[in-house]
């Protein structure tokens, strides 16, 4: 069971500082609890003169012509994904992990996605002997920096001039505008009930409902992190906005939910919650022993982010194998794939304009 490996995996969690909080142990116990995975989850530990060196939670699925590995946490809210590997891993370790896979019968692709760029797992599998695709996408990150003036130098104009503008507008008409943040807190039942239904209603807005499933795991990973890391904004006692996170053993913040009330979306609530969140996060850099380093605002190129004074940072998706010709029969699946889900939007919209068309008539 895989809460036999606790010890053993917050021990190398906590050592290697390359990893992110989406290795620790709660948040993948989390996902593991909650089912949160599509396929069999099989998880492996490997061993080097009897210390362990990699925990790999890896999940199966079977296609018609291979097997399909991801790391577990894909298509979740997991931004990066990595293998739980000692600080001190060789190449010869990592590649030796890789052939034991190839060898048992049921690994015949892996997909290692959305693997930070700073991970040595990058430079190890770019000089493995295996065949392998990847692809390099873009994050982006803001620096905390030492104080206020320092993080206006790095704003432009325009964006200066419109947070002002927009924080005068919401002081004037929002009545009891308030901002909190919150590390390394419990959170409450009734807080964690309030940004759920607030997040809940925004991806209803966004057409992406989340299922009840999903929710809970959402929910039980709020409540029973030990690195929570929370921002808030209220206006007349209600939830405006949130941003909730962990934070990493380098003091890096990451973000996984960014909601808004969309009632006050004219005054880029959003934007003033993350600039006043800056600024409580420079005090406290100021003010403590280690510093905050940067506030991750996750995969993706949202132009806010840059606005916000963020930076791009990388990450990779590789898909590897010991036989070429399997990568190129997964990458025609994926060809087939794409074309199927367009036909599908193509159909859904003639059937939507077909009844538009009919209820005129």
């Amino acid at each position: 069971e895989y809460e036999e490996l606790e010890e053993i995996w917050e021990n190398i969690y906590y050592n290697n500082k390359d990893l992110t909080p989406f290795q620790s142990y709660e948040w993948n116990s989390n996902l593991i609890k909650n089912h949160i995975y599509n396929g069999n989850l099989n998880i492996l530990l490997l061993y080097k003169n009897d210390k362990p060196i990699i925990i790999a939670p890896l999940i199966i699925k079977n296609k018609i012509f291979y097997n399909e590995t991801n790391l577990l946490g894909v298509n979740t809210h997991s931004d990066y994904l990595n293998i739980i590997y000692d600080k001190d891993l060789q190449f010869e370790d990592f590649n030796y992990f890789l052939q034991l896979l190839f060898n048992m019968k049921k690994f015949t692709l892996i997909n290692f996605l959305q693997v930070k760029e700073s991970s040595i797992i990058v430079e190890y599998v770019k000089k493995s002997l295996y065949h392998f695709k990847q692809r390099k996408d873009i994050s982006i990150k803001i620096p905390i920096c030492q104080n206020n003036e320092e993080y206006l130098s790095i704003l432009g104009k325009s964006t200066k001039k419109e947070l002002k503008y927009k924080q005068n507008l919401a002081d004037r008409n929002l009545k009891n505008l308030l901002y909190k943040v919150y590390m390394n807190k419990e959170l409450g039942e009734s807080l964690i009930n309030e940004m759920m239904s607030l997040y809940s209603v925004r991806r209803i807005e966004k057409n992406s409902k989340l299922n009840r499933q999903y929710s809970k795991f959402l929910e039980d990973a709020m409540e029973n992190a030990k690195n929570n890391f929370l921002s808030l904004c209220y206006v007349d006692e209600k939830l405006a906005a949130f941003n909730w996170g962990l934070i990493s053993t380098t003091n890096d913040i990451y973000l996984i939910i960014v909601a808004i009330d969309s009632n006050f979306k004219k005054y880029s609530i959003g934007n003033l919650l993350i600039y006043n969140t800056l600024c409580d996060l420079m005090k406290e850099n100021c003010s403590n022993q280690f510093k905050y380093n940067y506030y991750d605002l996750s995969r993706g190129t949202e132009l806010y982010k840059y606005k916000l004074g963020g930076i791009e940072h990388y990450y990779y998706n590789f898909i590897i194998s010991n036989k070429n010709y399997i990568l190129i029969l997964h990458e025609l699946m994926l060809k087939i794939h794409r074309k199927i889900q367009i036909l599908k939007t193509w159909m859904r919209n003639i059937v939507k304009e077909s009844r538009k068309f009919n209820l005129y008539n």
